[in-house]
């Protein structure tokens, strides 16, 4: 069955605590890259970089909205 087995993060205190937590109980593999070695997630950066200024902020007003109408309008943006 599919799904996401391994996530990769930096080593910020954001990936700990509850994420961490949430990712132990769904059986996901938490990866973290070396320290300070901030160039292994470049294309991770870059891509959150362009989702931010191609699609978050012209709509982020979406998720007022919802959750479901800001997800559909992220996967039409993409397709």
């Amino acid at each position: 069955m599919g799904g996401i087995k391994t996530v990769q993060t930096d080593n910020g205190h954001e990936f700990l605590g509850i994420f961490d937590d949430y990712l132990k109980r769904n059986g996901i593999v938490h990866k973290f890259i070396y320290q300070r070695c901030p160039k292994i997630n470049a294309y991770i950066k870059r891509s959150n970089r362009t989702l931010l200024e191609e699609f978050l902020n012209a709509n982020i007003f979406l998720l007022n909205k919802g959750i479901k109408e800001f997800n559909s309008n992220l996967i039409d943006c993409l397709i």
